[in-house]
């Protein structure tokens, strides 16, 4: 198995980029079930009033708890990213309902069949591998590449409820899940055997039924119309059936692509697949194996941007993909368009006038004119220059291209009609990443990926100028809306779309909180704010403050917390003091797979700029905290659990004062600032839960409020 234990303390998170492929190429998991999209729950949808009472976060996922109900709504959008690796699909046919696993964000969604895009329902246990459906009794049953457990999820409440363990003994790594409802029964692919299971759904008990005679069988649906068991290896790519009293695998395709996640629907007769590589939700003919695409689910690298001022869309371009997206400005929802026909055009521009998409294609530096509608890239001419381009934009004044050469750094003018470029006598200085023109100031934009400032180029007075810090990093592409005045950008770690305030530097995410990275969250009374801090403990991302929109869950990056800072793993509001602490660790990444948490310190972090200033040394006693940071206006003092204490934290000294010691390890803390009482999860080990308790801070009892099995990051109430 990849993980045997539950981790629900702080959890390694690398950024998104370099994460999708570690992710899917691990030797564990993808999954089944049936397909189609429509009906059947609610869920996914804003709150239409600012948030109040218990929410938390997982993954870059805002959510909302009903503490009397224990029921679960996703708050924030999934903006640009989407589902970035489903690999696990199940369709309901009673309600035609497509539901689909993200095995990045760790969400449960509710997928749209005709062009890929979905809405949280609510966390998942953990990555999930596989899922079926049983429509008799409207079952949606999954496993997880971290637990041998079998888990159904309650899909009123959105939670994960474990029925029990699949092997008795030893290890079991379930990659597929499929389900007959003619005989009732439940199948699985064990990735470590390489054999076909049944699996008890009262016990959750895998009993072997043969070798499937094939190696990796990542994806597993049911027809129940032909009786016929389907699976996919990812290692051959062949489509396969699957006998179901000996195990026996047998080839009759091999498709266009590996479908990490099927489902069949019954009442179409279609099979549905979710891709391996390029993220997108297919149907794939069972008797040819042709794969026809239905549209992206998620995880673009978005490389070329540009703004349709007339329509007002964005398009965008994955070079690794070579294929166009039409992207909402509003939500940051892609659409694939199609293919490009040329494979690395890393750099889009668009004239308003001629209502002209250009892009520049790195491979045979050519200037191509693209099709807004089809995709489809017509070549212009070559420009003469070699080496890497990967910036694009058209002035409007002069109804000339320009772009930046990537090694000797100087700005080069396009002829539109040719493509034939010229080098102005302008030197950057700079390793541009994005470059776009605003009509209003006369001034191109770009990004200086050497020290990811945001810099303006003035064609005429050949001034470069910074305008000031991006508070992340990996910028790729920038458009400007000249209509709004509005600029975007999109990244190649957290794969979002961004507005960035030239005036303030501040970056409004577009549709989503904003980072898989978000470490913690916290609440400010006065000022009725919302913030939040990433941390990247592989140091490939800077910590930073966010401010999250109270209704929609939305991020804005204010600024990063400063150079030091590896780890701001708790957050909590001083209504004392009027500041925002953070508990933060430095991290020993002497071996960057091991990772060492070093002790705790108390900082502040200044909310109009995100910088953090340590407030005293480390905590005394010297303390690793893994229950949070909450503030408890009965003595005005900071609070925590670490190491199985309850503690008081002097702000003034950083001193921690132990008060009693808990019963059951309680992590991700959360005081409620009306009752004064503290909220948390605990880890019932016996049945694979983690239950959201109450605990009276006089007497240092635990009452369960919601039994369920997420993993949440961290929780706040906010009154």
């Amino acid at each position: 198995m990849c993980e045997q234990n539950i981790r629900i303390q702080h959890r390694w998170v690398r950024p998104l980029g370099a994460l999708f492929l570690t992710a899917i190429l691990a030797a564990c998991g993808s999954g089944g079930g049936g397909s189609s999209g429509g009906g059947g729950i609610s869920g996914g949808t804003p709150a239409p009033q600012p948030l109040k009472g218990l929410i938390a976060h997982q993954k870059g996922n805002l959510f909302y708890i009903d503490r009397t109900t224990g029921k679960v709504r996703a708050v924030s959008g999934q903006g640009l990213l989407g589902a970035p690796s489903v690999r696990a699909l199940a369709f309901d046919r009673n309600t035609n309902t497509l539901y689909g696993a993200d095995f990045v964000t760790n969400v449960l969604l509710k997928m749209n069949a005709s062009d890929g895009t979905s809405i949280a329902i609510g966390p998942t246990p953990g990555p999930i591998g596989g899922l079926a459906f049983d429509p008799d009794t409207n079952t949606l049953y999954g496993t997880t590449t971290e637990l041998d457990w079998l888990f159904k999820f309650d899909l009123t409440t959105g939670q994960a409820h474990g029925i029990g363990p699949l092997a008795a003994s030893g290890t079991i790594n379930i990659l597929g899940l499929a389900f007959d409802p003619v005989s009732h029964t439940l199948y699985g692919t064990d990735g470590d055997t390489d054999t076909l299971v049944r699996i008890n759904t009262s016990t959750g008990a895998a009993t072997t039924v043969g070798p499937l005679g094939v190696s990796n069988v990542q994806s597993l649906t049911y027809d129940p119309t032909s009786a016929t068991l389907y699976g996919q290896s990812l290692n051959t790519g062949d489509l396969l059936t699957i006998n179901t009293s000996t195990g026996a695998a047998t080839a009759i395709a091999t498709p266009a692509g590996v479908a990490v996640g099927m489902a069949f629907d019954p009442n179409s007769h279609t099979l549905y697949g979710s891709t391996f590589g390029n993220d997108e939700l297919v149907t794939i003919n069972t008797a040819t194996g042709v794969v026809a695409p239905r549209g992206v689910m998620g995880g673009i690298v978005i490389e070329g941007l540009a703004y349709d001022e007339a329509a007002q869309v964005l398009y965008g371009v994955d070079n690794s993909l070579g294929k166009l997206y039409r992207i909402s400005p509003s939500t940051g929802t892609p659409t694939l368009i199609g293919p490009i026909g040329f494979d690395d055009v890393r750099a889009l521009a668009f004239n308003p006038a001629t209502q002209t998409l250009y892009g520049l294609d790195l491979a045979t530096s050519t200037l191509v004119t693209i099709n807004t509608a089809t995709g489809a890239g017509t070549a212009v001419g070559a420009t003469g220059v070699s080496g890497i381009v990967e910036s694009l934009a058209y002035n409007t004044s002069d109804n000339m291209l320009y772009m930046v050469h990537g090694i000797n750094q100087f700005l080069y003018r396009v002829d539109p009609a040719t493509g034939g470029a010229t080098p102005t006598t302008i030197d950057t200085n700079a390793d541009v990443s994005g470059l776009t023109y605003d009509s209003a100031s006369g001034l191109l934009y770009a990004v200086n990926a050497t020290n990811d400032q945001l810099i303006s180029i003035n064609v005429d007075t050949h001034n470069v100028t910074s305008v000031g810090p991006v508070p992340i990093i990996g910028i790729a592409s920038l458009a400007m809306d000249n209509v709004n005045h509005r600029l975007y950008a999109t990244d190649r770690n957290q794969l979002h779309l961004y507005t960035i305030d030239t005036a303030t530097m501040r970056m409004a995410v577009v549709g989503a909180m904003g980072s898989t990275l978000i470490a913690d969250i916290a609440y400010d009374p006065d000022d009725d704010k919302l913030f939040a801090a990433t941390s990247d403990p592989f140091g490939g991302s800077p910590a930073v403050l966010l401010e999250l929109d109270r209704t929609t869950g939305s991020g804005t990056f204010i600024g990063r917390i400063g150079t030091g800072f590896d780890l701001v793993k708790a957050l909590a509001w001083h209504s004392g003091t009027k500041k925002l602490y953070g508990l933060e660790s430095q991290v020993d990444n002497t071996d960057p797979n091991n990772p060492i948490e070093l002790p705790d310190r108390l900082i502040t972090i200044d909310t109009t700029t995100g910088v953090g200033t340590v407030a005293g040394s480390q905590l005394t006693p010297v303390i690793i905290t893994l229950g949070g940071l909450s503030y408890r206006p009965a003595n005005d003092s900071l609070v925590t659990i670490a190491q199985g204490q309850y503690y008081e934290i002097d702000v003034g000294t950083g001193t921690a004062t132990p008060k009693w010691q808990i019963p059951r390890a309680i992590f991700n803390t959360t005081i409620d600032p009306t009752s004064g009482q503290l909220f948390g999860t605990v880890n019932i080990e016996a049945e694979l839960r983690r239950d959201i308790v109450e605990l009276d801070l006089t007497t240092g009892n635990q009452t369960t409020v919601v039994p369920q099995s997420a993993s949440y990051f961290g929780m706040l109430v906010i009154p």
